[in-house]
Order: C-alpha cells, then structure tokens, then sequence
C-alpha cells in the first residue's frame, strides 16, 4: 500500500470543489491580518495585568497569527497549483485513452486486412 493507493482512495471529485474556497478563505485571513482588533473583556480591570507584559504578549500572537495566515496562504495556493496540475493530467490521460482506442481499431482493421487479402496457406 503506497503512495499510489493511497490517491485513488481519496474522494478528489468532492475536494475539488473546496479549493477556491480554501485559497479564498487564506486571502482573507492576509488581508485582515493587518487590521488592528481591540478584544477587551468588560470585566477586566486595567490593574490587574502589567501594560508593558500585556503589548508583549499582543504583540507575539500578532505574529505568531501572520506567520500561521503566510503559511495558510502559503498552503492554499500550492493546493491550488496541484489541483490544476492534475485537472492537466487528467486531460492528458483521456486524450491518451481514446488515442489508444483509435490505434487499437486502426490495427484491428489492419489485421483484418492483411488477413483478408493474404494468400492461403
């Protein structure tokens, strides 16, 4: 059980439908990435966290949410690039199936013939 298995296990004809939704959704999270959001809860009072430690730690989940929002778009768009590759590649493969049955009626008409016109034995 390889690689190979494990593609043709996997139901493409209902993911594909997901992918521009999946690479719109990760646009999204990039263009709001630098909007500013004030989150406050009503009930905390200012006191009970240092100022300094609080924009520190903002700060870090500002960027630890850029860094996951690069890698999400990041992701989306090479999804994007395999689902158009194997939309390419099944193309191929239908174009090489019927290419093959035109040669395979071609030589069936060709042995008949060969057959047909060939002196008897």
């Amino acid at each position: 059980m390889g690689l190979g298995y494990a593609l043709i296990k996997i139901p493409w004809k209902s993911i594909l439908p997901y992918v521009p939704t999946v690479v719109e959704t990760a646009k999204e999270l990039l263009r709001n990435l630098g909007k500013p959001t004030a989150i406050q809860s009503p009930g905390a009072a200012k006191d009970d966290v240092p100022a300094a430690g609080l924009s520190r730690r903002v700060l870090q989940l500002e960027e630890n949410e850029a860094r996951q929002a690069a890698l999400v778009a990041q992701l989306a768009e090479q999804q994007q690039r395999l689902i158009d590759s194997l939309r390419i590649l099944e193309s191929r493969v239908q174009l090489l199936f019927w290419l093959v049955i035109v040669l395979a009626v071609i030589l069936a008409a060709l042995l008949i013939y060969l057959f047909a016109h060939s002196p008897a034995l």
